[in-house]
């Protein structure tokens, strides 16, 4: 297959460059105009300190009806609807003014609520216009008439330091525009992409066996143009087919880092037998297949923090898989066989997850490996759990799944099946039905804001469960106590589960 790079910038264009992006270098806020050929969002218009602020449409998965009520079968709903998002830098403080154009259902204007709830932001309205003011960077769902029918996603960045040159031989630069990458499998080591704000580039990047890849920049990486499911599996374009939107492979020393992600075909970033791994400030917005966000699999050193993520699919994930194609048999089974590298020392901090259909935090089900151990969620905003499991452990082969810590997580709006969840049982994926055991478990500092009941379960089958401590879980306000409260429902091989309070504030 023949790849092309369309429009990219590998000579200098100084004028155009300041003129379009970096004109504020050295003032506090640094907004981006929208690129040629793309159209702005209908659904909205915004400025920062009274500066227009280009919005982007952009796609997100059919979960409500036209009135904004959840559709009892979302989760078999594979339909597009719109959303928006816009995307600046600033540093000190921000005045952000946006006027609601529609959906018809987000007008009149009589309420907003800007979420995380955390960032206690009260907007005041006017006519149609939300206003309010930001003293940090930060990662909004702002939600006309509290609906989750067309929100808009404010990603508001710090300034950016150390931006890559253009004339860099070792810089793959894409200045603002629109650009096609299509299907990219030849990321070579030691390379930059860099991605500025007012760019939109198609395509996905793949590296195998590289090391010492960055890819940077306040820009977007589009994969709305390439196949995605429903046609077939081996239908192709230039942009590929059905394929992740960033994978690396036996990779090493990979750092990703600012760019928005709209419409991967599949999972978004998959990094599969790597290590010394950095994703921050990435803003992943999928609906369409399986819509992962961020896969980290068999991989040691991984650290994604401060991202944003909505997804139609799992959001943030740990799995094991062996170094073989996925799935590994020429018939489409899976296989046992293959190198299995551990998963190891991940990190997930500090991020905003909105989930449409699965599972918000989630360690499997593919756990073909030796073990997955060290794992670590902290600092992260769950603010729509309209799904499967909101923090979920699904042990269907052999791995050892040990030392997870789920730590100052908030919950705010589960609509789900259960709130905590573990299981120890084959499934679609499993290779190897002799599954791996589930210990040493931490759920502490948990916030959990609810409508209705939730309820939890643990399943031991066909491994032991054991060492599971809830500390500090708090429901509506009120500290849990035993798993009675919590409704907590265990079955088969769970041993030692512990409910605390360390303090009753």
């Amino acid at each position: 297959m023949k790849h092309r790079i369309t429009n990219t910038i590998f000579t200098l264009l100084p004028a155009l460059m300041i003129a379009s992006s970096f004109a504020e270098a050295e003032s506090p806020l640094i907004t981006y105009e929208g690129p040629k050929g793309i159209k702005a969002s209908t659904l909205y218009t915004v400025t920062v300190n009274g500066k227009p602020v280009f919005v982007y449409p952009c796609t997100v998965g059919t979960i409500a009806d036209d009135k904004g009520e959840l559709l009892p079968n979302r989760h078999a709903v594979k339909k597009a609807e719109s959303a928006a998002f816009c995307v600046f830098d600033f540093k000190g403080e921000v005045d952000v003014a946006a006027t609601v154009h529609g959906p018809q259902l987000h007008l009149p204007l009589k309420s907003a609520i800007v979420r995380p709830l955390r960032q206690k932001i009260a907007p005041e309205l006017e006519d149609n216009t939300i206003r309010f003011r930001l003293a940090s960077p930060c990662k909004l769902s702002v939600e006309p008439n509290g609906s989750v029918v067309a929100p808009l996603f404010i990603f508001a960045n710090s300034l950016e330091t150390d931006c890559p040159k253009p004339d860099d031989p070792n810089v793959k630069y894409f200045s603002p525009g629109v650009h096609t990458l299509g299907f990219h499998d030849k990321v070579e080591s030691n390379t930059t992409f860099y991605i500025a704000g007012g760019a939109v580039v198609y395509g996905h990047l793949w590296g195998d066996g590289v090391k010492n890849v960055r890819i940077l920049g306040r820009g977007v990486l589009d994969c709305s143009r390439s196949p995605g499911e429903g046609s077939a599996w081996d239908a192709r374009n230039e942009f590929g087919m059905n394929r992740r939107q960033i994978r690396f492979f036996k990779s090493k020393d990979i750092f990703i880092e600012g760019i928005v992600m709209l419409d991967s075909p599949s999972w978004g970033i998959e990094l599969t037998h790597c290590d010394d791994v950095t994703v921050r400030n990435v803003k992943i917005i999928t609906w369409r297949g399986a819509c992962d966000a961020i896969d980290v699999c068999s991989s040691e050193n991984v650290a994604v923090d401060d991202c944003f993520v909505r997804t139609h699919d799992d959001s943030l994930n740990v799995k094991g898989l062996t170094d073989l194609c996925y799935p590994a048999n020429a018939d489409g089974s899976w296989s046992p066989a293959g190198v299995r590298k551990p998963a190891r020392n991940i990190r997930f901090t500090n991020c905003v997850v909105w989930n449409d259909r699965a599972h918000a935090l989630m360690i499997g089900p593919e756990t073909r490996t030796s073990a997955i151990t060290n794992v670590l969620y902290r600092g992260i905003d769950i603010i729509h759990a309209l799904s499967v499991d909101v923090l979920g452990i699904y042990s269907s082969d052999s791995a050892e799944i040990s030392n997870i810590r789920y730590e100052d997580i908030r919950i705010e709006d589960p609509r789900c099946q259960t709130l905590f969840s573990i299981r120890v049982h084959p499934t679609y994926v499993t290779a190897d039905p002799n599954c791996g055991p589930v210990s040493n478990v931490v759920y502490k500092d948990i916030q959990v804001t609810t409508h209705g009941p939730l309820y939890s379960g643990i399943c031991g089958d066909k491994e032991k469960i054991s060492g599971l401590t809830f500390e500090n879980i708090r429901i509506n306000g009120e500290l849990m106590k035993n798993t009675e409260q919590m409704k907590l429902i265990s079955r088969g091989q769970v041993e030692d589960v512990k409910v605390t309070v360390s303090s009753e504030e």
